[in-house]
């Protein structure tokens, strides 16, 4: 199969790119706050990748573009196979097909990249909005763990992300003309991102968050100034602070069984203590 370039000039670029912005913001704008919204954006993409790909108009791919290309296929044909092995039927198919369904995504996105704003701001959103419905959960529905419109590790764990994600997203906003909107709008988002994860009491997503903001110190520490390095922190502690000491979280309790759990572990069989964790986790 050969590719091409797609039209690089004038207007025939403008509505393409928008699409993809759009698709991008979508896939992570209503990811968590909107039954199977993570499908939405991720479909379109789809739909255009095909096309283009139909017509032979894709993009000119890379080596490094072919390698990622052949780890999806090679991931999707592994766990085809054991659909197969272990007699799961057409269910089984359905996670695996899903790496394939990617290409024709990737190749669109490769063919038009979306602009940055549309990424960061659907990642902020998605923050927003997963924080904000967590707490709708806990607070006026008066659920145990906040778990969106899907399964409360699930939800917990992806909270976590776009939070951690918009942290990341510090450095691209520094270069911008509304350098302390996008600031404002990110930090906001980290915090509602973290948020959700804790109202959820998934405590897998917790232990990653030190080593997280580790590396992002590492990459962006230089470039932030001491009072915005302050305000991060003060923020951080805050939002953890607030959702550790405020009994309607369960993030008091969730802290204690993991210790509780820990120490399990030590004195007493392992095999009871993992059977007990992941029953007590779920």
């Amino acid at each position: 199969m050969t590719f091409r370039y797609p039209p690089l000039s004038g207007d025939d670029r403008v509505f393409p790119r928008l699409f993809s912005g759009m698709a991008a913001f979508l896939l992570t704008a209503i990811s968590l706050s909107v039954p199977s919204g993570y499908s939405l954006g991720a479909i379109l993409l789809v739909i255009a990748g095909a096309g283009l790909l139909i017509r032979r108009q894709g993009p000119k791919l890379t080596q490094q573009d072919w390698w990622l290309i052949a780890a999806l296929l090679s991931y999707a044909l592994v766990g085809m196979a054991e659909a197969v092995w272990d007699g799961q039927g057409s269910r089984g198919f359905d996670k695996p097909l899903r790496y394939v369904l990617a290409i024709p995504a990737l190749c669109w996105v490769l063919a038009y990249p979306p602009r940055l704003a549309f990424l960061w701001s659907g990642i902020a959103v998605g923050a927003l909005s997963a924080g904000s419905l967590a707490t709708w959960q806990k607070a006026v529905e008066g659920a145990w763990r906040a778990h969106g419109y899907t399964h409360v590790i699930q939800f917990g764990n992806l909270s976590m992300l776009l939070g951690v994600l918009c942290l990341a997203g510090l450095g691209w906003a520094l270069t911008q003309k509304y350098q302390r909107t996008w600031l404002c709008v990110l930090l906001l988002g980290a915090g509602c991102g973290v948020l959700g994860s804790l109202l959820s009491g998934s405590r897998g997503g917790w232990i990653g968050i030190p080593f997280v903001l580790l590396v992002l110190y590492k990459a962006y520490g230089q470039h932030l100034t001491g009072k915005f390095k302050v305000l991060i922190f003060s923020l951080f502690i805050v939002v953890a602070g607030a959702a550790y000491w405020l009994p309607q979280t369960g993030v008091h309790k969730r802290v204690h069984d993991a210790l509780y759990e820990l120490e399990t572990y030590v004195t007493s069989d392992n095999s009871c203590f993992l059977y007990t964790f992941n029953a007590a986790d779920e």
